[in-house]
């Protein structure tokens, strides 16, 4: 499932060493998911609230909210 705890932990530790808003296939490369899968699992993690999401000209970026440096 797309939002097990390891997999959200992945991407949690992703953004969190990037340092820096990321995008959707930032991610896809540094879990080991498919496009499509991260984008659905930051889309998901977006809606709880566990990271922020900005759109931009050139698309969505993610980053961890303050105090959920997991």
């Amino acid at each position: 499932m797309i939002d097990a705890p390891e997999i959200v932990s992945k991407a949690m530790r992703a953004i969190r060493d990037a340092g820096m808003p990321v995008s959707i296939d930032y991610v896809a490369h540094n879990t080991g998911l498919a496009w499509h899968q991260a984008r659905a699992l930051l889309f998901k993690m977006a809606l709880d609230g566990k990271v922020s999401m900005l759109t931009t000209t050139k698309g969505h970026v993610f980053s961890l909210k303050e105090g959920t440096g997991n």
